[in-house]
C-alpha cells in the first residue's frame, strides 16, 4: 500500500554556523570584494586616463606622456574604489551579524 502524502512538512531550520567560520567568510568576502573593486577601478581609471592624456596630447601638438594616465587618474581612482568597497563590505558585515543576532529563530 503507498504511503499517505504528507501535507504539512516538519523542517528544523538549519543550524548556524560558529563564529569563527562565519567571521573567515565575513572576512573572505570583504577581501575579495575589496580587490575587485580596485582591479575594476584600475581599469576604468587607466582607460579614461590614457583616453584623456591622448586628447590633450593632440589638442596641445605635443607626445603623449602615459605615465600620467597612471600617476594622476588610474592609481587614485583604484584606491578610491577600494576603499568604498571595503568601507561598504564592513557596514554591510556589521548590519548582517547585528540582523543575526537580534532576530528571533523561526518556530
Amino acid at each position: 500500500m503507498a504511503p499517505a502524502l504528507q501535507t504539512e512538512s516538519k523542517r528544523t531550520a538549519p543550524a548556524r554556523a560558529p563564529w569563527y567560520v562565519r567571521f573567515i567568510m565575513v572576512s573572505f568576502r570583504t577581501v575579495l570584494f575589496t580587490l575587485f573593486f580596485a582591479a575594476l577601478g584600475m581599469g576604468v581609471g587607466l582607460l579614461v586616463g590614457i583616453i584623456v592624456t591622448v586628447a590633450l596630447a593632440a589638442v596641445h601638438g605635443v607626445s603623449p606622456n602615459m605615465t600620467q594616465a597612471y600617476r594622476y587618474v588610474a592609481i587614485p581612482l583604484a584606491l578610491a574604489s577600494g576603499s568604498c568597497a571595503f568601507v561598504w563590505n564592513v557596514f554591510r558585515g556589521v548590519k548582517d551579524a547585528v540582523s543575526a543576532r537580534t532576530a528571533t529563530p523561526a518556530e
